[in-house]
């Protein structure tokens, strides 16, 4: 396959790859509803481009300021479930000092969709997303440079695991509300508290609660993926309704039961049902946050189309984590030994359902180490979509951060003072230093 370059309209997009019609048919919608939420929320210039690599597949690429070598490179990485569009609001702030390169991971958005083998270990499901990544950074040109990888929650965990892989890639790492930072102890620890202790009233940290109860210590990279049937020490604990439904996502868990595939069984019955689904959520998780209806039309159009496209990395929910969502090779008793040459942000929502205090953990771990170059910051009025729920103040300590900790030589983050011009002079001069 020859590299796709840039291209102007959907129709260039598909006319470039070849696929059966019904997969052309899914990438068009889902390319379609992006680049209308993207043209809504974005006021920078952009260029959109597939990205073609070596077996074939492609990568769904977004460019801000390519041309300006001056800024130093910041890279975006989605979470699970979601694509490059979730940004949209930070774009314009962040171009403002930053050459920025968003993606979509393989299997995700409106990437190509390869099978993911399900019987996969922990290593081997972590490359099947990381050799990818690896060969998308030098398709664009960043071969030879080095840049800061910022990753929202699973794609905090998979840019963490990136780091460790090849940190003389990179200038620096911001995880966004990462997935999988607590070990086995820290995991039964949260799995015994009450749901009243998770600020948000999201039903996320409920359902985790149930369906996790408590785990083993997570098996070796290199094993097989864990027997998650083992008896759990507080599921007793739970009233009895809890138990029933916590054995049923356990079964949904095994079985690669995910949101997507039953939006996409929903699909085949009811498009119009199964869309109203993703425009109900939508509308109630992001109530605070999205006020404008035609934004939240936009936004839950382009969640369906990501959704219901055919299923693909969606599946390394089992093969990377234990039912709940805690990870089977938990970046707490990896992350420590990451080099301190790499700077580490991370940054939380005030009512996140990720709990920060796993990262304070770590980062105090890293520290005994000799590995004083880690930090925390916690953007308030915010969850797990903390770029979403709170965009200016994400914007303002995410700019911020990366500036101190990352291009600056101070070690710990500071608090935001400044305004957003003081903010990007400062980036850009650092990296003229």
């Amino acid at each position: 396959m020859e590299d796709m370059g840039s291209f102007l309209t959907v129709d260039e997009a598909c006319r470039a790859v070849s696929g059966p019609r019904s997969f052309l048919k899914r990438l068009r919608t889902i390319l379609s509803a992006e680049v209308a939420l993207l043209k809504a929320l974005v006021k920078s210039p952009f260029e959109k481009r597939l990205v073609s690599l070596r077996d074939g597949a492609f990568i769904n690429t977004l460019v801000l300021n390519e041309h300006q070598t001056e800024k130093p490179v910041l890279v975006l990485a989605h979470g699970w479930g979601s694509g490059l569009g979730f940004f949209a609001k930070n774009l314009d702030a962040l171009a403002g000092a930053y050459r920025i390169y968003c993606f979509d991971w393989i299997g995700s958005g409106g990437s190509s969709r390869p099978k993911f083998d399900t019987s996969m270990n922990v290593a081997e499901s972590e490359d099947f997303f990381l050799r990818r990544f690896d060969e998308w950074t030098k398709r664009v040109g960043l071969e030879n440079e080095k840049f800061i990888l910022a990753g929202h929650s699973l794609g905090g965990y998979l840019a963490a695991v990136y780091a460790l892989q090849h940190p003389e890639r990179l200038r620096g790492l911001a995880l966004i509300s990462p997935f999988g930072v607590p070990d086995g102890k820290e995991s039964q620890k949260r799995s015994t508290t009450t749901v009243s202790s998770h600020p948000t009233g999201a039903q996320a940290p409920r359902l985790t609660m149930i369906a996790t109860a408590s785990e083993a210590t997570p098996n070796n990279l290199q094993s097989e993926p864990a027997n998650d049937s083992h008896p759990t020490a507080s599921a007793d604990r739970l009233p009895t309704k809890y138990r029933v439904l916590r054995g049923v996502l356990r079964t949904f868990w095994k079985l690669n039961v995910t949101p997507q595939r039953i939006l996409r069984w929903t699909s085949t019955a009811s498009t119009s049902w199964s869309h109203d689904l993703i425009s109900k959520y939508i509308s109630r998780r992001f109530a605070s946050s999205i006020t404008s209806v035609r934004e939240r039309q936009l936004l839950a159009d382009y969640l369906y189309a990501i959704s219901v496209a055919p299923g693909s990395a969606e599946y390394a929910i089992k093969t990377l984590m234990h039912p709940g969502a805690w990870a089977r090779a938990p970046l707490m008793d990896r992350l420590t030994a990451l080099s301190p040459t790499v700077p580490v942000v991370f940054l939380y929502g005030a009512n996140d359902w990720m709990d920060p205090d796993a990262a304070r953990t770590l980062i105090d771990k890293a520290r005994e180490l000799g590995n004083g170059n880690m930090c925390l910051q916690i953007v308030p009025n915010a969850g797990h979509y903390l770029f979403i729920d709170n965009p200016q103040k994400f914007n303002e300590i995410f700019l911020q951060a990366l500036s101190r900790q990352i291009l600056g030589s101070a070690v710990v983050c500071a608090d935001v003072t400044n305004t957003q011009r003081s903010i990007s002079s400062s980036v850009l001069n650092s990296s003229k230093a």
